[in-house]
């Protein structure tokens, strides 16, 4: 299990953390504790609707965010020096 969140929140290189899958990671980790808090604690009616424009929200722009990204991504490899 441990691999597999690495794999997803790292880079090609699978060491460098990648910003926008974390920040994804936290988003809907953070919808779901807050649904689940608003049905137990509250009682309230969820509302599956606007969780759904919320997941849609996120995913989208996380989309987003690493297509926009995938140019400047390590790709593992060693840079070679420029020095004489």
């Amino acid at each position: 299990m441990t691999q597999i969140l690495k794999n997803i929140l790292t880079e090609r290189d699978n060491q460098t953390f990648e910003l926008i899958s974390v920040l994804t990671l936290l988003a809907m980790t953070g919808l779901v504790v807050y649904a689940g808090y608003d049905l137990i604690h509250n009682n309230a009616r969820f509302d599956p609707e606007t969780y759904g424009i919320g997941v849609a929200t996120i995913l989208g722009g996380s989309g987003l965010g690493r297509y926009l990204k995938k140019d400047t991504e390590h790709s593992g490899g060693t840079t070679p020096s420029s020095g004489p």
